[in-house]
């Protein structure tokens, strides 16, 4: 069984100006230890930066928006034929974007998958939910390999 392997960079997006009033910030990170670890590492230092800015800074109802990641099932994809066989789910045209993106609806993940192989997975709200998507996808890629 392949498994989903997290990126190992850190980036951090500050939007200091924008929706202040409303106190909204926006996160995009990626994991990098154990993912409990990470987010209260993450929330510490964030609220440092803003603390070192001069702004008082609480964390209050945090939650995670967003969840991305990323694997390789290590054989190339015929995405013309998954487009095709899924029309209802995903889209196609490689005059624009090299990719196929797939909206899967249970669960509610979006996939860009590459002819290489290689999966992004971006829209999970709870980190079982990329793993779920990644083992629904994968009998449908095995499909569509090319020889």
């Amino acid at each position: 069984m392949l498994s989903i392997i997290p990126r190992s960079a850190l980036v951090l997006k500050v939007n200091i100006n924008l929706n202040w009033q409303q106190g909204r910030q926006i996160f995009f990170f990626e994991i990098l230890m154990p993912f409990i670890v990470f987010v209260n590492y993450v929330k510490c230092e964030y609220a440092r930066i803003i603390q070192k800015l001069g702004f008082p800074a609480k964390f209050k109802d945090f939650k995670i928006q967003n969840i991305a990641g990323s694997c390789d099932v290590k054989f190339p994809i015929r995405l013309e034929g998954l487009a095709y066989s899924h029309d209802a789910f995903s889209s196609y045209e490689p005059e624009l974007f090299p990719d196929l993106i797939y909206r899967m609806k249970q669960p509610k993940i979006v996939l860009l998958i590459f002819v290489s192989g290689k999966i992004v997975i971006t829209g999970a709200k709870v980190r079982d939910e990329t793993y779920t998507a990644f083992e629904n996808i994968y009998p449908v890629l095995t499909e569509f390999r090319k020889n």
